[in-house]
């Protein structure tokens, strides 16, 4: 909505129709709750173990009762209602997140990224092994935190084929180190993430001062105008400092396309992206 600048309004579904929803249990059922206990730096260092928490500190979860709440509509016009149960069209966001492996102990990586036509943005950031793969011998639960890679002093986003690297030809400065406080490139593009009502936090939150690490931190390439009618590729190259590249660390990129879902009376379901 921010990127499109345009205004959405609720959908709606045709009589007649049957919804099918599907409920997928995990199992460890408390591996995607957030342990405030944990200290970032345990929970980022690979040598070290959670304990295994005293069982009476689990939660256990049950589902009692779901419901969902609806509006309904009576058309004046019978000939629209009977239109109406003969079928439509609906348009959705479909994102895809790819996670990639960022090779360890280097002073350059280099990620490509497939995006398919008619994708719409891509946002990329950089998650470690624990926070997307769930490993019961760790104690570590899945967490949706979201960072510029430790230890980058450079990251370059190239589109294929564009005269120029993503928002700066010479890459962001210092997004993973100690200085990513101070980096410019960053504070510009907080602004033009602010600007475009894609974020609304202060630049103290969006890269905090000293060892912290954010919770937050993405880039964001936007293809809303572009109109991709072919697949293209994003080229993501960083540069460490002596520290050199981390061990167990993935760029995840999110790919969001638009579908279109059409449904006529007695045909199959049929859907397509939007170019």
């Amino acid at each position: 909505m921010a990127l499109t600048k345009e205004e959405k309004y609720n959908g709606f579904l045709y009589p007649g129709l049957r919804l099918t929803l599907r409920f997928h249990k995990r199992n460890n059922i408390n591996s995607l709750l957030e342990k405030p206990s944990i200290r970032p730096q345990v929970y980022y260092d690979k040598n070290t173990k959670v304990a295994t928490p005293n069982p009476h500190e689990v939660l256990t979860f049950e589902i009692k009762d779901f419901s969902i709440e609806y509006e309904a509509v009576t058309l004046k016009s019978q000939e629209k209602m009977d239109r109406g149960k003969r079928g439509g069209k609906w348009y959705y966001d479909s994102p895809s997140v790819v996670p990639q492996s960022v090779e360890e102990g280097k002073m350059l990586t280099v990620n490509i990224v497939q995006v398919p036509k008619g994708a719409k943005v891509v946002v990329l950031t950089w998650m470690c092994f624990d926070e997307l793969f769930f490993n019961e011998s760790q104690g570590k639960h899945i967490s949706p935190r979201f960072h510029f890679i430790p230890h980058a002093v450079n990251v370059k986003i190239a589109v294929e084929g564009a005269q120029a690297n993503f928002m700066f030809p010479e890459g962001f400065k210092d997004v993973g180190t100690g200085d990513a406080h101070n980096s410019n490139t960053l504070r510009v593009y907080h602004d033009y993430l602010t600007r475009m009502k894609l974020y609304s936090k202060p630049f103290g939150k969006f890269v905090p001062q000293g060892a912290e690490k954010g919770r937050d931190q993405s880039f964001i390439v936007s293809f809303t105008n572009e109109r991709l009618k072919n697949p293209t590729t994003l080229n993501v190259t960083v540069e460490y400092n002596d520290t050199m590249s981390p061990k167990g660390w993935y760029l995840v990129a999110t790919i969001v396309e638009q579908h279109e879902l059409t449904y006529y009376d007695k045909q199959e379901v049929k859907s397509v992206v939007v170019v």
